[in-house]
């Protein structure tokens, strides 16, 4: 299963928004990674001295062993 996301970061290095592209709705595998992407910080972005909204996308795979 492969959970795509897109990710936008504020100008405090948190995650403010989650969207999916994905059709994965079943076995919770998206609140799963929802959990984890809120516990993401990351460091400031400035531009021109100032902080900026940064967007990232980031795909999550989960295998079966």
């Amino acid at each position: 299963v492969t959970i795509k996301t897109r990710c936008r970061v504020n100008g405090e290095g948190k995650i403010e928004e989650i969207k999916f592209y994905d059709n994965e709705t079943k076995f919770g595998f998206r609140e799963e990674v929802e959990k984890a992407l809120k516990k993401w910080k990351f460091s400031p972005v400035k531009f021109n001295g100032k902080s900026s909204k940064m967007y990232f996308y980031k795909s999550f795979v989960f295998k079966l062993n």
